[in-house]
């Protein structure tokens, strides 16, 4: 009798993924939380209850690998293994980046905390320190986590929205060892740790207004901090807010590449409305050591 896992993932925006499979394997506890720590504001619900905006389909294959999509469906044949596939938090990621960005909604590479419902936006590429730059400030500086790796943005009038965010947190399983946090919950996947944090220090509300941008970067080679002007601003952050880095998603060990590229006039669009929202949020580039930054930022925002 043929095995059949299906479930639904409901996303800001009114967004629902439906993904079944032919593998013998089914979202569990562990799935759902790393599933958190790439996709901002998202609930998994097993089976298919209504319709779907898309679907993503997998079929078991060991020889024939690949991925297909059209406008509402993607195909996928891998060999899953009966095992949480390590490519599905991406691929999921990359349908809801495309459909988000369409729709106004903009998810930046960015950790995000907030204070008496301001947030502060960590932006910038993997690597940068972001996350735990993050953590500092909630466990030393009395901040709110809003989202530790991605952080959905809306521009309202001027004004930068966060609207939803990823509070599961990820850190290499080596680093997450050493740093003694106590987390409420954890999983390990790969070469990492996510984690979940204590449940009064994440944020009480569901939105937050952005009242600074910080494009940090953790070293120890030297400790630099400034304001960045508005219009070079503009430049940085463009590509930050279109999440150009994860625009296109490899799968099945490079068989197949899901492509989410949208129409110029979201970039155009988004070119206008950031310039406008940068007139009166301001942005500070940071280079130093963990505690340098965060005391920066604590005075800062």
């Amino acid at each position: 009798m043929p095995v059949r896992s299906e479930f639904m993932l409901h996303l800001p925006g009114d967004m629902r993924i439906g993904v079944t499979t032919n593998s013998a394997w089914a979202i569990n506890q562990a799935g759902r939380m790393v599933l958190g720590a790439y996709l901002p504001g998202a609930r998994v619900e097993n089976g298919l209850q209504g319709n779907a905006t898309y679907m993503v389909e997998h079929t078991e294959q060991r020889y024939r690998r690949g991925l297909t999509q059209d406008y509402h469906t993607v195909q996928v044949h891998d060999r899953w293994q009966n095992q949480f596939p390590a490519d599905l938090p991406h691929l999921l990621y990359g349908i809801a980046r495309a459909y988000w960005l369409q729709r106004g909604l903009f998810p930046v590479h960015a950790a995000c905390v907030e204070q008496g419902g301001k947030g502060t936006l960590l932006a910038g590429h993997s690597g940068m320190g972001k996350s735990s730059l993050a953590l500092a400030l909630v466990t030393q500086h009395g901040r709110r986590l809003v989202s530790g790796n991605t952080t959905l943005v809306r521009i309202d009038q001027g004004a930068l929205v966060a609207v939803a965010g990823t509070p599961v947190m990820t850190l290499k399983t080596a680093d997450f060892q050493k740093s003694g946090y106590k987390a409420a919950d954890k999983t390990q996947y790969g070469d990492r740790t996510a984690f979940t944090l204590q449940a009064e220090q994440y944020s009480s509300t569901s939105q937050c207004a952005i009242g600074c941008i910080v494009l940090p970067r953790i070293s120890g080679s030297r400790q630099t901090w400034h304001p960045v002007q508005a219009l070079s601003a503009v430049h940085r952050l463009h590509p930050q807010f279109m999440d150009v880095e994860r625009q296109d998603v490899v799968v099945a060990e490079g068989a197949g590449v899901y492509t989410g590229i949208v129409s110029v006039n979201v970039r155009r669009q988004l070119g206008s409305a950031l310039a406008g929202a940068l007139r009166s949020t301001p942005v500070f580039e940071g280079m130093g050591s963990q505690n340098f930054l965060a005391d920066r930022i604590a005075h800062a925002a």
